[in-house]
């Protein structure tokens, strides 16, 4: 939480972002704009990962009609979990343009061009209590996704080296914006600002970003079928269980999103599952 203004204060204090494009070369951004894009930005904060449903192949994303935010501008922030992969960035501390070495935080700042998405990643790397900038890329407004015969589909950009980085990058915002295109789906501003127990608010070191969240309304209805297609099933499951989130395309073809449960509660046992959890 605050990472953008974390990344604000940081660039006002050093002057600049170090950032490194994918072959090494060193470059800054300067403070000025870093405070104006991420200070205009409208903020979301997603869960560890920036993971939403990890529905892989964004079913409820138009390919038909062009990519746009839900906002000219925003700012999607999110902690990195232990199995973030080690990548090759801008050293925060010295003048190496290359850190080969573990984020622990991303930012993911996007703003609606002409020609497309302009997205620029911000990393923090807690070894050196730094943050730093990835090279920026563009997804373009048509063609962004290219769905093949064999059911594999493809995430275009224009202007980042590698297709690795830029998936672990993009895949929380096409997470959000497969959410966004479902119809029961809207977003919701909230404070985040700390307030005392006579209900005014404490005065910080560094101001509270408010936030956007995700409002799920109902599915509505029995209309509503996978998206596979197909009749309903004859599957029973009456002990108590889990079902995750998923999607669903409804008889009327719009795509509702359909919020995980636990099913039949109380029923046949209780679910007993263990979770690792870090500090």
């Amino acid at each position: 939480m605050n990472y953008a203004r974390q990344i604000i204060l940081q660039a006002g204090k050093d002057g600049s972002i170090k950032s490194a494009d994918p072959d090494g070369t060193m470059k800054h951004l300067a403070a000025e704009l870093v405070q104006r894009q991420l200070g205009a930005a409208e903020k979301f904060l997603l869960p560890e990962e920036g993971l939403l449903l990890q529905d892989f192949t964004f079913c409820a994303i138009d390919r038909t009609k062009p990519l746009h935010l839900p906002f000219p501008e925003i700012c999607l922030e999110y902690g990195l979990g232990v199995n973030a992969g080690q990548e090759v960035f801008a050293d925060p501390t010295g003048d190496q343009a290359r850190c080969l070495t573990r984020p622990t935080k991303r930012v993911l700042y996007a703003k609606e061009l002409a020609d497309g998405l302009l997205c620029q990643p911000y990393l923090y790397f807690e070894c050196h209590k730094k943050w730093t900038a990835v090279d920026g890329f563009v997804i373009p407004h048509e063609n962004f996704i290219i769905d093949h015969e064999n059911g594999s589909r493809t995430l275009t950009c224009i202007g980042l080296a590698t297709a690795e980085h830029f998936f672990g990058h993009v895949q929380p915002l096409y997470e959000l914006l497969n959410c966004l295109a479902c119809s029961n789906v809207q977003t919701s501003r909230f404070s985040t600002a700390k307030r005392g127990s006579a209900g005014k608010k404490i005065k910080c070191s560094l101001p509270f970003d408010s936030y956007h969240c995700l409002v799920i309304g109902r599915s509505g209805g029995t209309d509503a079928r996978p998206r596979s297609g197909g009749g309903p099933g004859s599957h029973r499951s009456p002990r108590e269980h889990v079902r995750r989130g998923t999607i669903v395309r409804q008889a009327n073809g719009k795509y509702h999103f359909r919020n995980a449960t636990v099913v039949n509660p109380g029923n046949g046992g209780r679910i007993h599952k263990l979770y690792k959890v870090t500090a």
